[in-house]
């Protein structure tokens, strides 16, 4: 049995894409814990991913990636911003990700 902590490290460095995601996802992957509130996925969080993908620090496939498992997995809530996640997740349904896609999407999703 793997500690809450731990569970809560994996979460959040799965959430943020923190460098050290491959070895939090292998701890999301081991869960077994059913006894936790899912972290929520809001717009800062996807525009700071967005921002980072941008900068060159993310790239386009791990950004699917990303969205596909804060889409699938019961740690993260992303209800409050669910087609944005989609679209990124389904880039082959929803067009080629891009530069200008994702300025688009930041544009849509930072308050003016």
């Amino acid at each position: 049995m793997q500690s809450t902590t731990s569970l809560q490290t994996a979460i959040m460095s799965v959430a943020h894409w923190q460098t050290n995601y491959l070895a939090a996802m292998q701890v999301l992957s081991a869960n077994t814990e059913t006894d936790y509130v899912p972290y929520v996925i809001d717009k800062s969080l996807v525009c700071s991913v967005l921002q980072r993908t941008l900068e060159g620090h993310i790239d386009f496939d791990e950004l699917e990636l990303w969205a596909n498992i804060i889409e699938a997995r019961p740690e993260f809530d992303c209800s409050q911003i669910d087609g944005v996640i989609y679209a990124l997740a389904n880039a082959e349904q929803m067009g080629e990700l891009s530069n200008d896609k994702l300025t688009q999407l930041l544009t849509l999703l930072t308050p003016s």
